[in-house]
């Protein structure tokens, strides 16, 4: 006994299934898009993190410099080519920062945005403070009055431009100079020189 279909069922049902089809396409072509957009998400967001840390964090930002001081002469430039008579160590060495002279008690600012790092008190050095910055920049500053209370800490976050001492003889290092500040700048562990990132001194 045979069977027979009529054309309006044969029709029907491909049309069912042209829709499933159709509709399995869809549904394909819905998850390669969403793939392709979360995959492309994380390759961009990838490139934006610095390698260790946080995307937010310029860590690769270059600060912004400022002078340390209103008022003062350039009493001595680094010199890290040649070797330089000091009377107050009675020695010959190389100079890894710059002598700022100036009255007693002038204002020391910060030279830039940072965390300070260090605070110590010294025979040879007087009080020195050290400011970490971005970019792998560090501030070095020495001279500092010693007999001058300071609400400072270490850990504590400072901007560019803020008091963190005073000008003083305290440093027996350098004591030929008189008052000073003895700034030196490190970057990626090395020094420079002060003078490559300040604004223009007029000497």
């Amino acid at each position: 006994m045979k069977t027979y279909q009529s054309t309006s069922s044969t029709t029907a049902l491909k049309r069912r299934a042209t829709r499933k089809a159709l509709y399995i396409g869809v549904v394909i072509f819905a998850i390669l898009a969403i793939v392709t957009t979360v995959t492309l998400g994380v390759v961009l967001n990838r490139d934006n993190t610095p390698a260790g840390g946080d995307p937010d964090v310029p860590t690769n930002t270059k600060p912004v410099f400022v002078l340390p001081l209103d008022e003062f002469t350039v009493a001595q430039e680094v010199n890290f080519e040649e070797f330089v008579y000091n009377p107050s160590l009675n020695a010959w060495r190389t100079v890894t920062g710059m002598t700022f002279a100036s009255d007693a008690g002038t204002d020391i600012n910060a030279v830039c945005d940072g965390k300070i790092i260090g605070i110590v008190d010294t025979v040879l050095d007087g009080r020195a403070i050290t400011v970490e910055h971005t970019a792998g920049y560090i501030s070095i500053y020495k001279s500092l009055d010693m007999s001058e209370a300071t609400t400072l800490q270490v850990g504590q976050t400072i901007k560019a431009g803020q008091k963190l001492g005073t000008t003083s003889n305290s440093m027996q290092a350098n004591a030929h100079f008189g008052n000073q500040l003895y700034l030196q700048l490190k970057q990626d562990g090395k020094f420079i020189d002060p003078a490559s990132v300040l604004p223009a001194i007029d000497k």
